[in-house]
């Protein structure tokens, strides 16, 4: 395998994955706090682990599904799943949608009135022109700035980690002898991978070089690992100020702000914008292809760049007016409850029927 199509095989969905899902917690470290710092020191790490687990099992056969099955929207993926059934992940998406670009414009806001003053309304019309410009260029646009920014961004969060620990190491490092497991870190960990996993369907647009078992097994597992890791390295960074970033709505700006670092503070606004964009489009783009797969199968032209960029327009509307109840409440509130409709409308079919039909789909050849 050359570099390019090993690059577009195991990267690219790996890097849109992580971009679409990293805006609405890791840009923010508010999932973190949530899911796993919460949950102790120990129990923090504990609930990654089944995290990065649940995340690998479902991304290598969702994978696998849509590469022998030929279905990179997420409507073909779950017709030939669960048959009329599809409309159930529809419409939990739909809301999930909604959900995760309020939490993006929330975060946007925040973090924007906080450094330059802006207004809500200023920061979500930012959000707006910069989500409507990348629908509007289409698919293959969207994968490549994806990708370049998720490299970007694993970059920053390493040298914030590095940043924390050279100033709060000791800190740090009391936290982790004295450890600690509290609340249920099993079913905390579950529940993360299970309402992140379910955006998995409709980024397969990102997953189509994927030509062997083989290489849908190993995607999968880079995959699990791109969405878990910047999860560690803000728990790990969250523990020395345990106390205090609990109750912060952007644990990572005010740990930022805590080291007094001016350049990297602007740094992290660049990264963390554009971050949230990434989620807000790479969300969008999964309903762009589903709509669009729909209008060919029935006989119709895709949207085209001007409905693409519209669609766009409309979803960054709606969750700009749903992201004033708040960015706490939106993660503690809204994701959780998701988390299991999701499971009975995606891995359970999928673990179970999906794999059944792998098997026969294989036996079959």
């Amino acid at each position: 395998m050359n570099m390019g199509r090993w690059f577009r095989v195991y990267v690219t969905p790996a890097a849109v994955y992580q971009s679409a899902m990293i805006g609405g917690g890791y840009g923010t470290g508010r999932e973190v706090v949530e899911y796993f710092t919460m949950q102790g020191v120990t129990g923090g790490v504990l609930g990654l682990g089944v995290a990065t687990l649940t995340f690998a099992l479902i991304l290598a056969a969702t994978y696998e599904f849509a590469r022998c099955f030929r279905a990179y929207d997420y409507r073909h993926f779950f017709k030939t799943l669960i048959g009329r059934g599809w409309v159930a992940y529809e419409v939990v998406y739909i809301i999930t949608i909604m959900l995760i670009l309020a939490v993006v414009s929330s975060a946007a806001s925040d973090v924007l009135k906080d450094q330059l003053g802006w207004s809500a309304w200023l920061s979500t019309g930012a959000m707006l022109i910069a989500v409507t410009t990348m629908a509007f260029y289409g698919r293959e646009f969207v994968s490549r700035i994806m990708t370049f920014w998720a490299i970007l961004l694993s970059a920053i969060f390493v040298l914030y980690f590095v940043l924390v620990v050279a100033q709060f190491g000791p800190e740090t490092a009391a936290a982790w002898e004295a450890g600690g497991v509290a609340g249920s870190w099993a079913r905390k960990g579950m529940q993360f991978a299970l309402y992140n996993v379910a955006m998995a369907p409709a980024l397969l647009f990102a997953a189509r070089e994927i030509a062997t078992r083989r290489e849908a097994i190993l995607a999968g597992v880079i995959t699990a690992l791109a969405a878990t890791l910047p999860a560690l390295l803000f728990h790990l960074s969250f523990v020395a100020r345990y106390a205090e970033v609990s109750a912060q709505p952007l644990p990572v700006y005010w740990m930022i702000s805590s080291l007094g670092a001016n350049w990297f503070m602007s740094l992290y606004l660049i990264g963390l914008f554009g971050t949230l964009v990434q989620t807000g489009i790479g969300v969008i783009q999964g309903l762009i292809e589903r709509i669009d797969g729909w209008r060919k199968d029935s006989g119709g032209a895709p949207l085209g760049k001007p409905g693409h960029a519209l669609l766009g327009l409309a979803a960054i509307t709606i969750s700009g007016m749903l992201s004033a109840v708040g960015i706490i409440t939106l993660v503690a509130q809204g994701y959780g409850s998701l988390a299991w409709a999701f499971m009975i409308i995606y891995p359970l079919p999928l673990l179970t029927v999906g794999l059944l039909r792998l098997a026969r789909a294989r036996t079959a050849t």
